[in-house]
């Protein structure tokens, strides 16, 4: 089966860095095998959908689903990709090689020796990395989706939000261990329970001292361990939540403004509308009458 890959906005930023927004719509499974470019290194950000795939030389499958994200070069390797029946929309960041490499040039030192040995363009050296998104990306994601500029404004927009989508993704796969990284902290399942506490009504905000008791934990170590997980206080990850609910909520247009500020526990629709244009740049009022993959 063809599959007809779309590309609702792509752009090329300058310096080897280019971005483009991609979907498609499945009736049935689908399978493909192609060859890794050897000149861009790539970071992809999952929006919709799941695919599954296994790269030569790499025997784990490798599952992508909707809110993972992740950093790949995987030079003349084969790489087979299955997708299930759905819709399936992804964002992809590319940097070209020589312009990578320029980049990390001074701070070589700092990356892993897996994704260092695939700089070599070794073919049976291939490096993918996955992870799930943050609020943070998923904020990022999100301004580059719905950027309310245009012209050079609208490039320097798009090309500050990629360039920092790509070091965060090289900060999270490719450098050596570091202290402040959350894997394998004691504390990451009770986050992931205090995230669960936190989203469970988004109409009332539980108090840190109430997450702390639920949790068994002290408010200061309570708020430690959240920033460390997810890169932000609780308040803005709660923030950062309801109001990327708001944005689905209007995307789907059955309700208005007013009302998805109440359904998403805002009383004041004025500074609903004030937290949804500085998270998203864009008035809410502006997502009733244009689809969440509009461009302009």
């Amino acid at each position: 089966m063809s599959v007809e890959i779309q590309t609702p906005y792509s752009c090329d930023l300058g310096n080897g860095l280019s971005i483009s927004l991609k979907e498609c719509h499945l009736s049935q499974n689908w399978h493909s095998v192609f060859t890794g470019v050897k000149d861009f290194i790539g970071c992809t950000f999952c929006l919709d959908g799941s695919l599954t795939t296994q790269i030569q030389h790499e025997p784990p499958t490798i599952h992508i689903n909707k809110g993972t994200s992740g950093i790949w070069y995987a030079p003349d390797t084969l790489i087979h990709v299955s997708m299930k029946p759905g819709h399936i929309r992804w964002l992809d960041i590319e940097i070209s090689f020589q312009h990578f490499v320029q980049l990390i040039k001074d701070n070589q030192h700092e990356f892993c020796p897996e994704f260092l040995a695939s700089l070599k363009k070794n073919p049976a050296k291939p490096f993918h990395r996955t992870g799930t998104m943050d609020a943070q990306t998923l904020q990022s994601v999100e301004q580059i989706i719905t950027c309310p500029f245009h012209g050079p404004l609208k490039r320097i927009h798009q090309k500050s939000n990629c360039l920092s989508l790509l070091l965060k993704e090289i900060r999270h796969h490719a450098l050596l261990s570091s202290p402040e990284q959350c894997q394998g902290c004691a504390n990451c399942p009770k986050m992931e329970q205090a995230k669960a506490l936190l989203l469970r009504d988004l109409g009332k905000a539980p108090t840190i001292s109430g997450l702390a008791s639920e949790l068994g934990m002290s408010e200061s170590s309570l708020k430690r361990a959240f920033r460390k997980s997810f890169g932000m206080s609780i308040y803005a990850y709660f923030q950062s939540h309801r109001l990327r609910q708001a944005k689905k909520l209007l995307s789907q247009g059955e309700m208005n403004v007013t009302e998805v500020a109440f359904s998403v526990g805002f009383s004041n629709h004025s500074h609903f509308s004030r937290a949804f244009k500085r998270q998203f740049g864009i008035p809410p009022k502006n997502m009733l009458s244009h689809s969440e993959n509009t461009f302009s």
